[in-house]
């Protein structure tokens, strides 16, 4: 289990027992899963990016 997830658990099991803080706890749920999605995106955009060098470069190197 990655650490986001993690922290998503969490947070849902306070919710599931923390009637006064519902709204609270639906916010910081969102607010890290839209961080995940942020850091995921950038890990793939860098990844791509690193291929598409990988691959400039044996094609620049086997001609």
């Amino acid at each position: 289990m990655s650490q986001s997830q993690g922290i998503i658990f969490h947070l849902l099991y306070r919710l599931k027992n923390d009637d006064n803080r519902k709204k609270e706890l639906r916010q910081e749920i969102k607010l890290v899963i839209f961080i995940r999605n942020i850091c995921n995106y950038s890990a793939t955009k860098t990844q791509r990016h690193k291929e598409k060098i990988n691959i400039n470069l044996i094609t620049e190197f086997s001609h």
